[in-house]
């Protein structure tokens, strides 16, 4: 079969000002970027992967049967917002207010000049006190040890702060309160947030309770996507509308579940409101070694079993002090989980 030719990146305009900066932003990427000045010369050429279209432009390139079929960012000056932010729901898009948008749009041209993005998991329990937050975060935690780039997520709202977990409550950064505003793509977030070792938290606040909104949940993950090489998403066990939607904007989930047969019942029910297009697999919490608790449980989510966590001892002593759980834990925890990140990290890449 035949494949469309993709152009990486076209900038749409006729703004000397515009393109000038966007050139900068493609320099800094160390990646080149095809500029038309209209939408008549837009047609002439292949779909590209993003599109970036100026103030001066959108009316223009909105007929476009390109739009829909690229990523599409919307770019222009402080005088422009109001106007681009009316066409940006319209289109799909979202809005780059420059010159101050210019660091997240390198990063944006720099991901289409390497072609991969972050692996996003989401981790969702099927019930409480199976260690869904401690999984996700011996995840994110395997993979800074790694060297990558990676960001934790806390939607579970009822966990306390994730920031405990990583002993990062004293430091300062943003946190959900301070995000709920969030929409479209926000830029790399990694510098503002409470981090340590390559690992960015994005955490409740456990003196402010506002709901996370769905808009804020998807911008946010998406947006750490766009700069990270691993997002976590801490889910909870009992995802709501917001918990949802973050979980449908991963590339795959994972389901912490127990044998028992209530275990069961509560992890098909949990699997019944997840996006069923969504690639799943279980991770079993506490299996007994004597149990045929693994083929019982593939039978009936009919999901595979990616691993099963042995219980350990050194994790409960170290989130005490503060300490993530890939510190403290015992080497068969840390091996089953880094033994997972492994392939979560294939199956994506």
């Amino acid at each position: 079969m035949e494949m469309t030719p993709v152009t990486p990146a076209v900038l749409v305009t006729g703004s000397n000002e515009i393109r000038d900066h966007v050139l900068a932003a493609a320099a800094a990427a160390g990646t080149d970027i095809r500029v038309c000045a209209d939408a008549v010369e837009l047609s002439a050429l292949p779909t590209p992967g993003i599109l970036l279209v100026g103030a001066d432009q959108v009316a223009a390139v909105a007929r476009s049967s390109v739009v829909g079929r690229a990523t599409v960012h919307l770019v222009g000056g402080a005088g422009d917002q109001a106007r681009l932010c009316e066409w940006s729901a319209a289109l799909g898009a979202t809005v780059l207010v420059l010159p101050d948008g210019l660091r997240w749009l390198a990063a944006a041209l720099s991901g289409a000049r390497e072609g991969r993005g972050a692996t996003v998991v989401a981790v969702v329990g099927a019930s409480g006190g199976l260690g869904t937050s401690t999984l996700a975060a011996g995840l994110a935690w395997a993979a800074a040890e790694r060297g990558l780039r990676s960001a934790f997520v806390d939607l579970d709202a009822g966990g306390g702060g994730a920031d405990l977990i990583f002993g990062l409550e004293r430091q300062p950064g943003w946190r959900w309160p301070g995000l709920t505003a969030a929409d479209g793509f926000l830029g790399d977030l990694h510098e503002h947030l409470p981090h340590a070792d390559g690992l960015a938290v994005v955490s409740h606040d456990r003196r402010d309770a506002t709901p996370v909104p769905v808009t804020a949940a998807v911008a946010v993950v998406r947006s750490l996507g766009r700069s990270h090489d691993v997002v976590i998403i801490d889910a909870g066990a009992r995802p709501g509308t917001t918990e949802l939607a973050a979980i449908r904007a991963a590339d795959g989930g994972l389901l912490v579940c127990s044998a028992e047969v209530r275990g069961l019942a509560a992890a098909t029910r949990q699997l019944q409101q997840i996006d069923a297009h969504l690639p799943m697999a279980v991770v079993l919490s506490r299996l007994r070694q004597s149990s045929d608790g693994v083929a019982a449980v593939e039978r009936t989510l009919g999901l595979s079993v990616a691993a099963s966590l042995p219980a350990d001892k050194g994790i409960a002593a170290g989130a005490d002090r503060g300490d993530p759980p890939g510190r403290n834990a015992g080497r068969a925890w840390r091996t089953r989980c880094g033994e997972l990140l492994d392939g979560l990290i294939g199956e994506r890449r």
